[in-house]
């Protein structure tokens, strides 16, 4: 399926927008249901639409980790701004649940790796991170992650 909850999230922090995703009894599609500013809608669409077309645009890369929310409050603020001003990227925070918020790093895939090891360096911590890669990438995502020494899971 291509909407998870986990894309919903991530959409949702790129885009500021309210994203909902049901069943339309008439047709037996998946109807997505954007909210938020006209800037918002229209940048969920254009996200909406790069998944359902399996292109993701070369120079972004987005990939979101979970943190407590002890460790949100220890990298929103100044740490963000920091991390933003010396890696490039765009950081995004989504409350998911009383203690688990959502960050969203999206730039030049780079940068965002920088940007993940600074961020896993402040918490000292290891971190378990989900990327959505369209279907004909997911090779050379596990060939570049295994270059680097990491562990990759392909999940359905």
């Amino acid at each position: 399926e291509l909407f998870t909850g986990t894309t919903i999230q991530s959409l949702k922090a790129l885009t500021g927008a309210e994203i909902l995703v049901k069943d339309d009894e008439m047709s037996g599609k998946k109807v997505v249901q954007i909210t938020g500013s006209r800037e918002q809608a229209s940048k969920a669409k254009r996200k909406v639409k790069e998944i359902l077309s399996g292109v993701q645009k070369e120079s972004k890369y987005d990939q979101s980790m979970f943190l407590s929310s002890k460790e949100a409050m220890i990298v929103k603020g100044k740490e963000s701004k920091k991390i933003q001003e010396e890696t490039g990227t765009k950081v995004f925070f989504v409350e998911s649940g009383s203690d688990r918020h959502t960050v969203t790093f999206t730039g030049e895939q780079m940068q965002v790796e920088e940007a993940l090891k600074k961020v896993e360096k402040l918490l000292d911590r290891k971190t378990v991170t989900e990327v959505m890669v369209p279907q004909n990438s997911v090779r050379k995502v596990k060939e570049h992650f295994k270059d680097m020494g990491m562990k990759t899971k392909v999940l359905k």
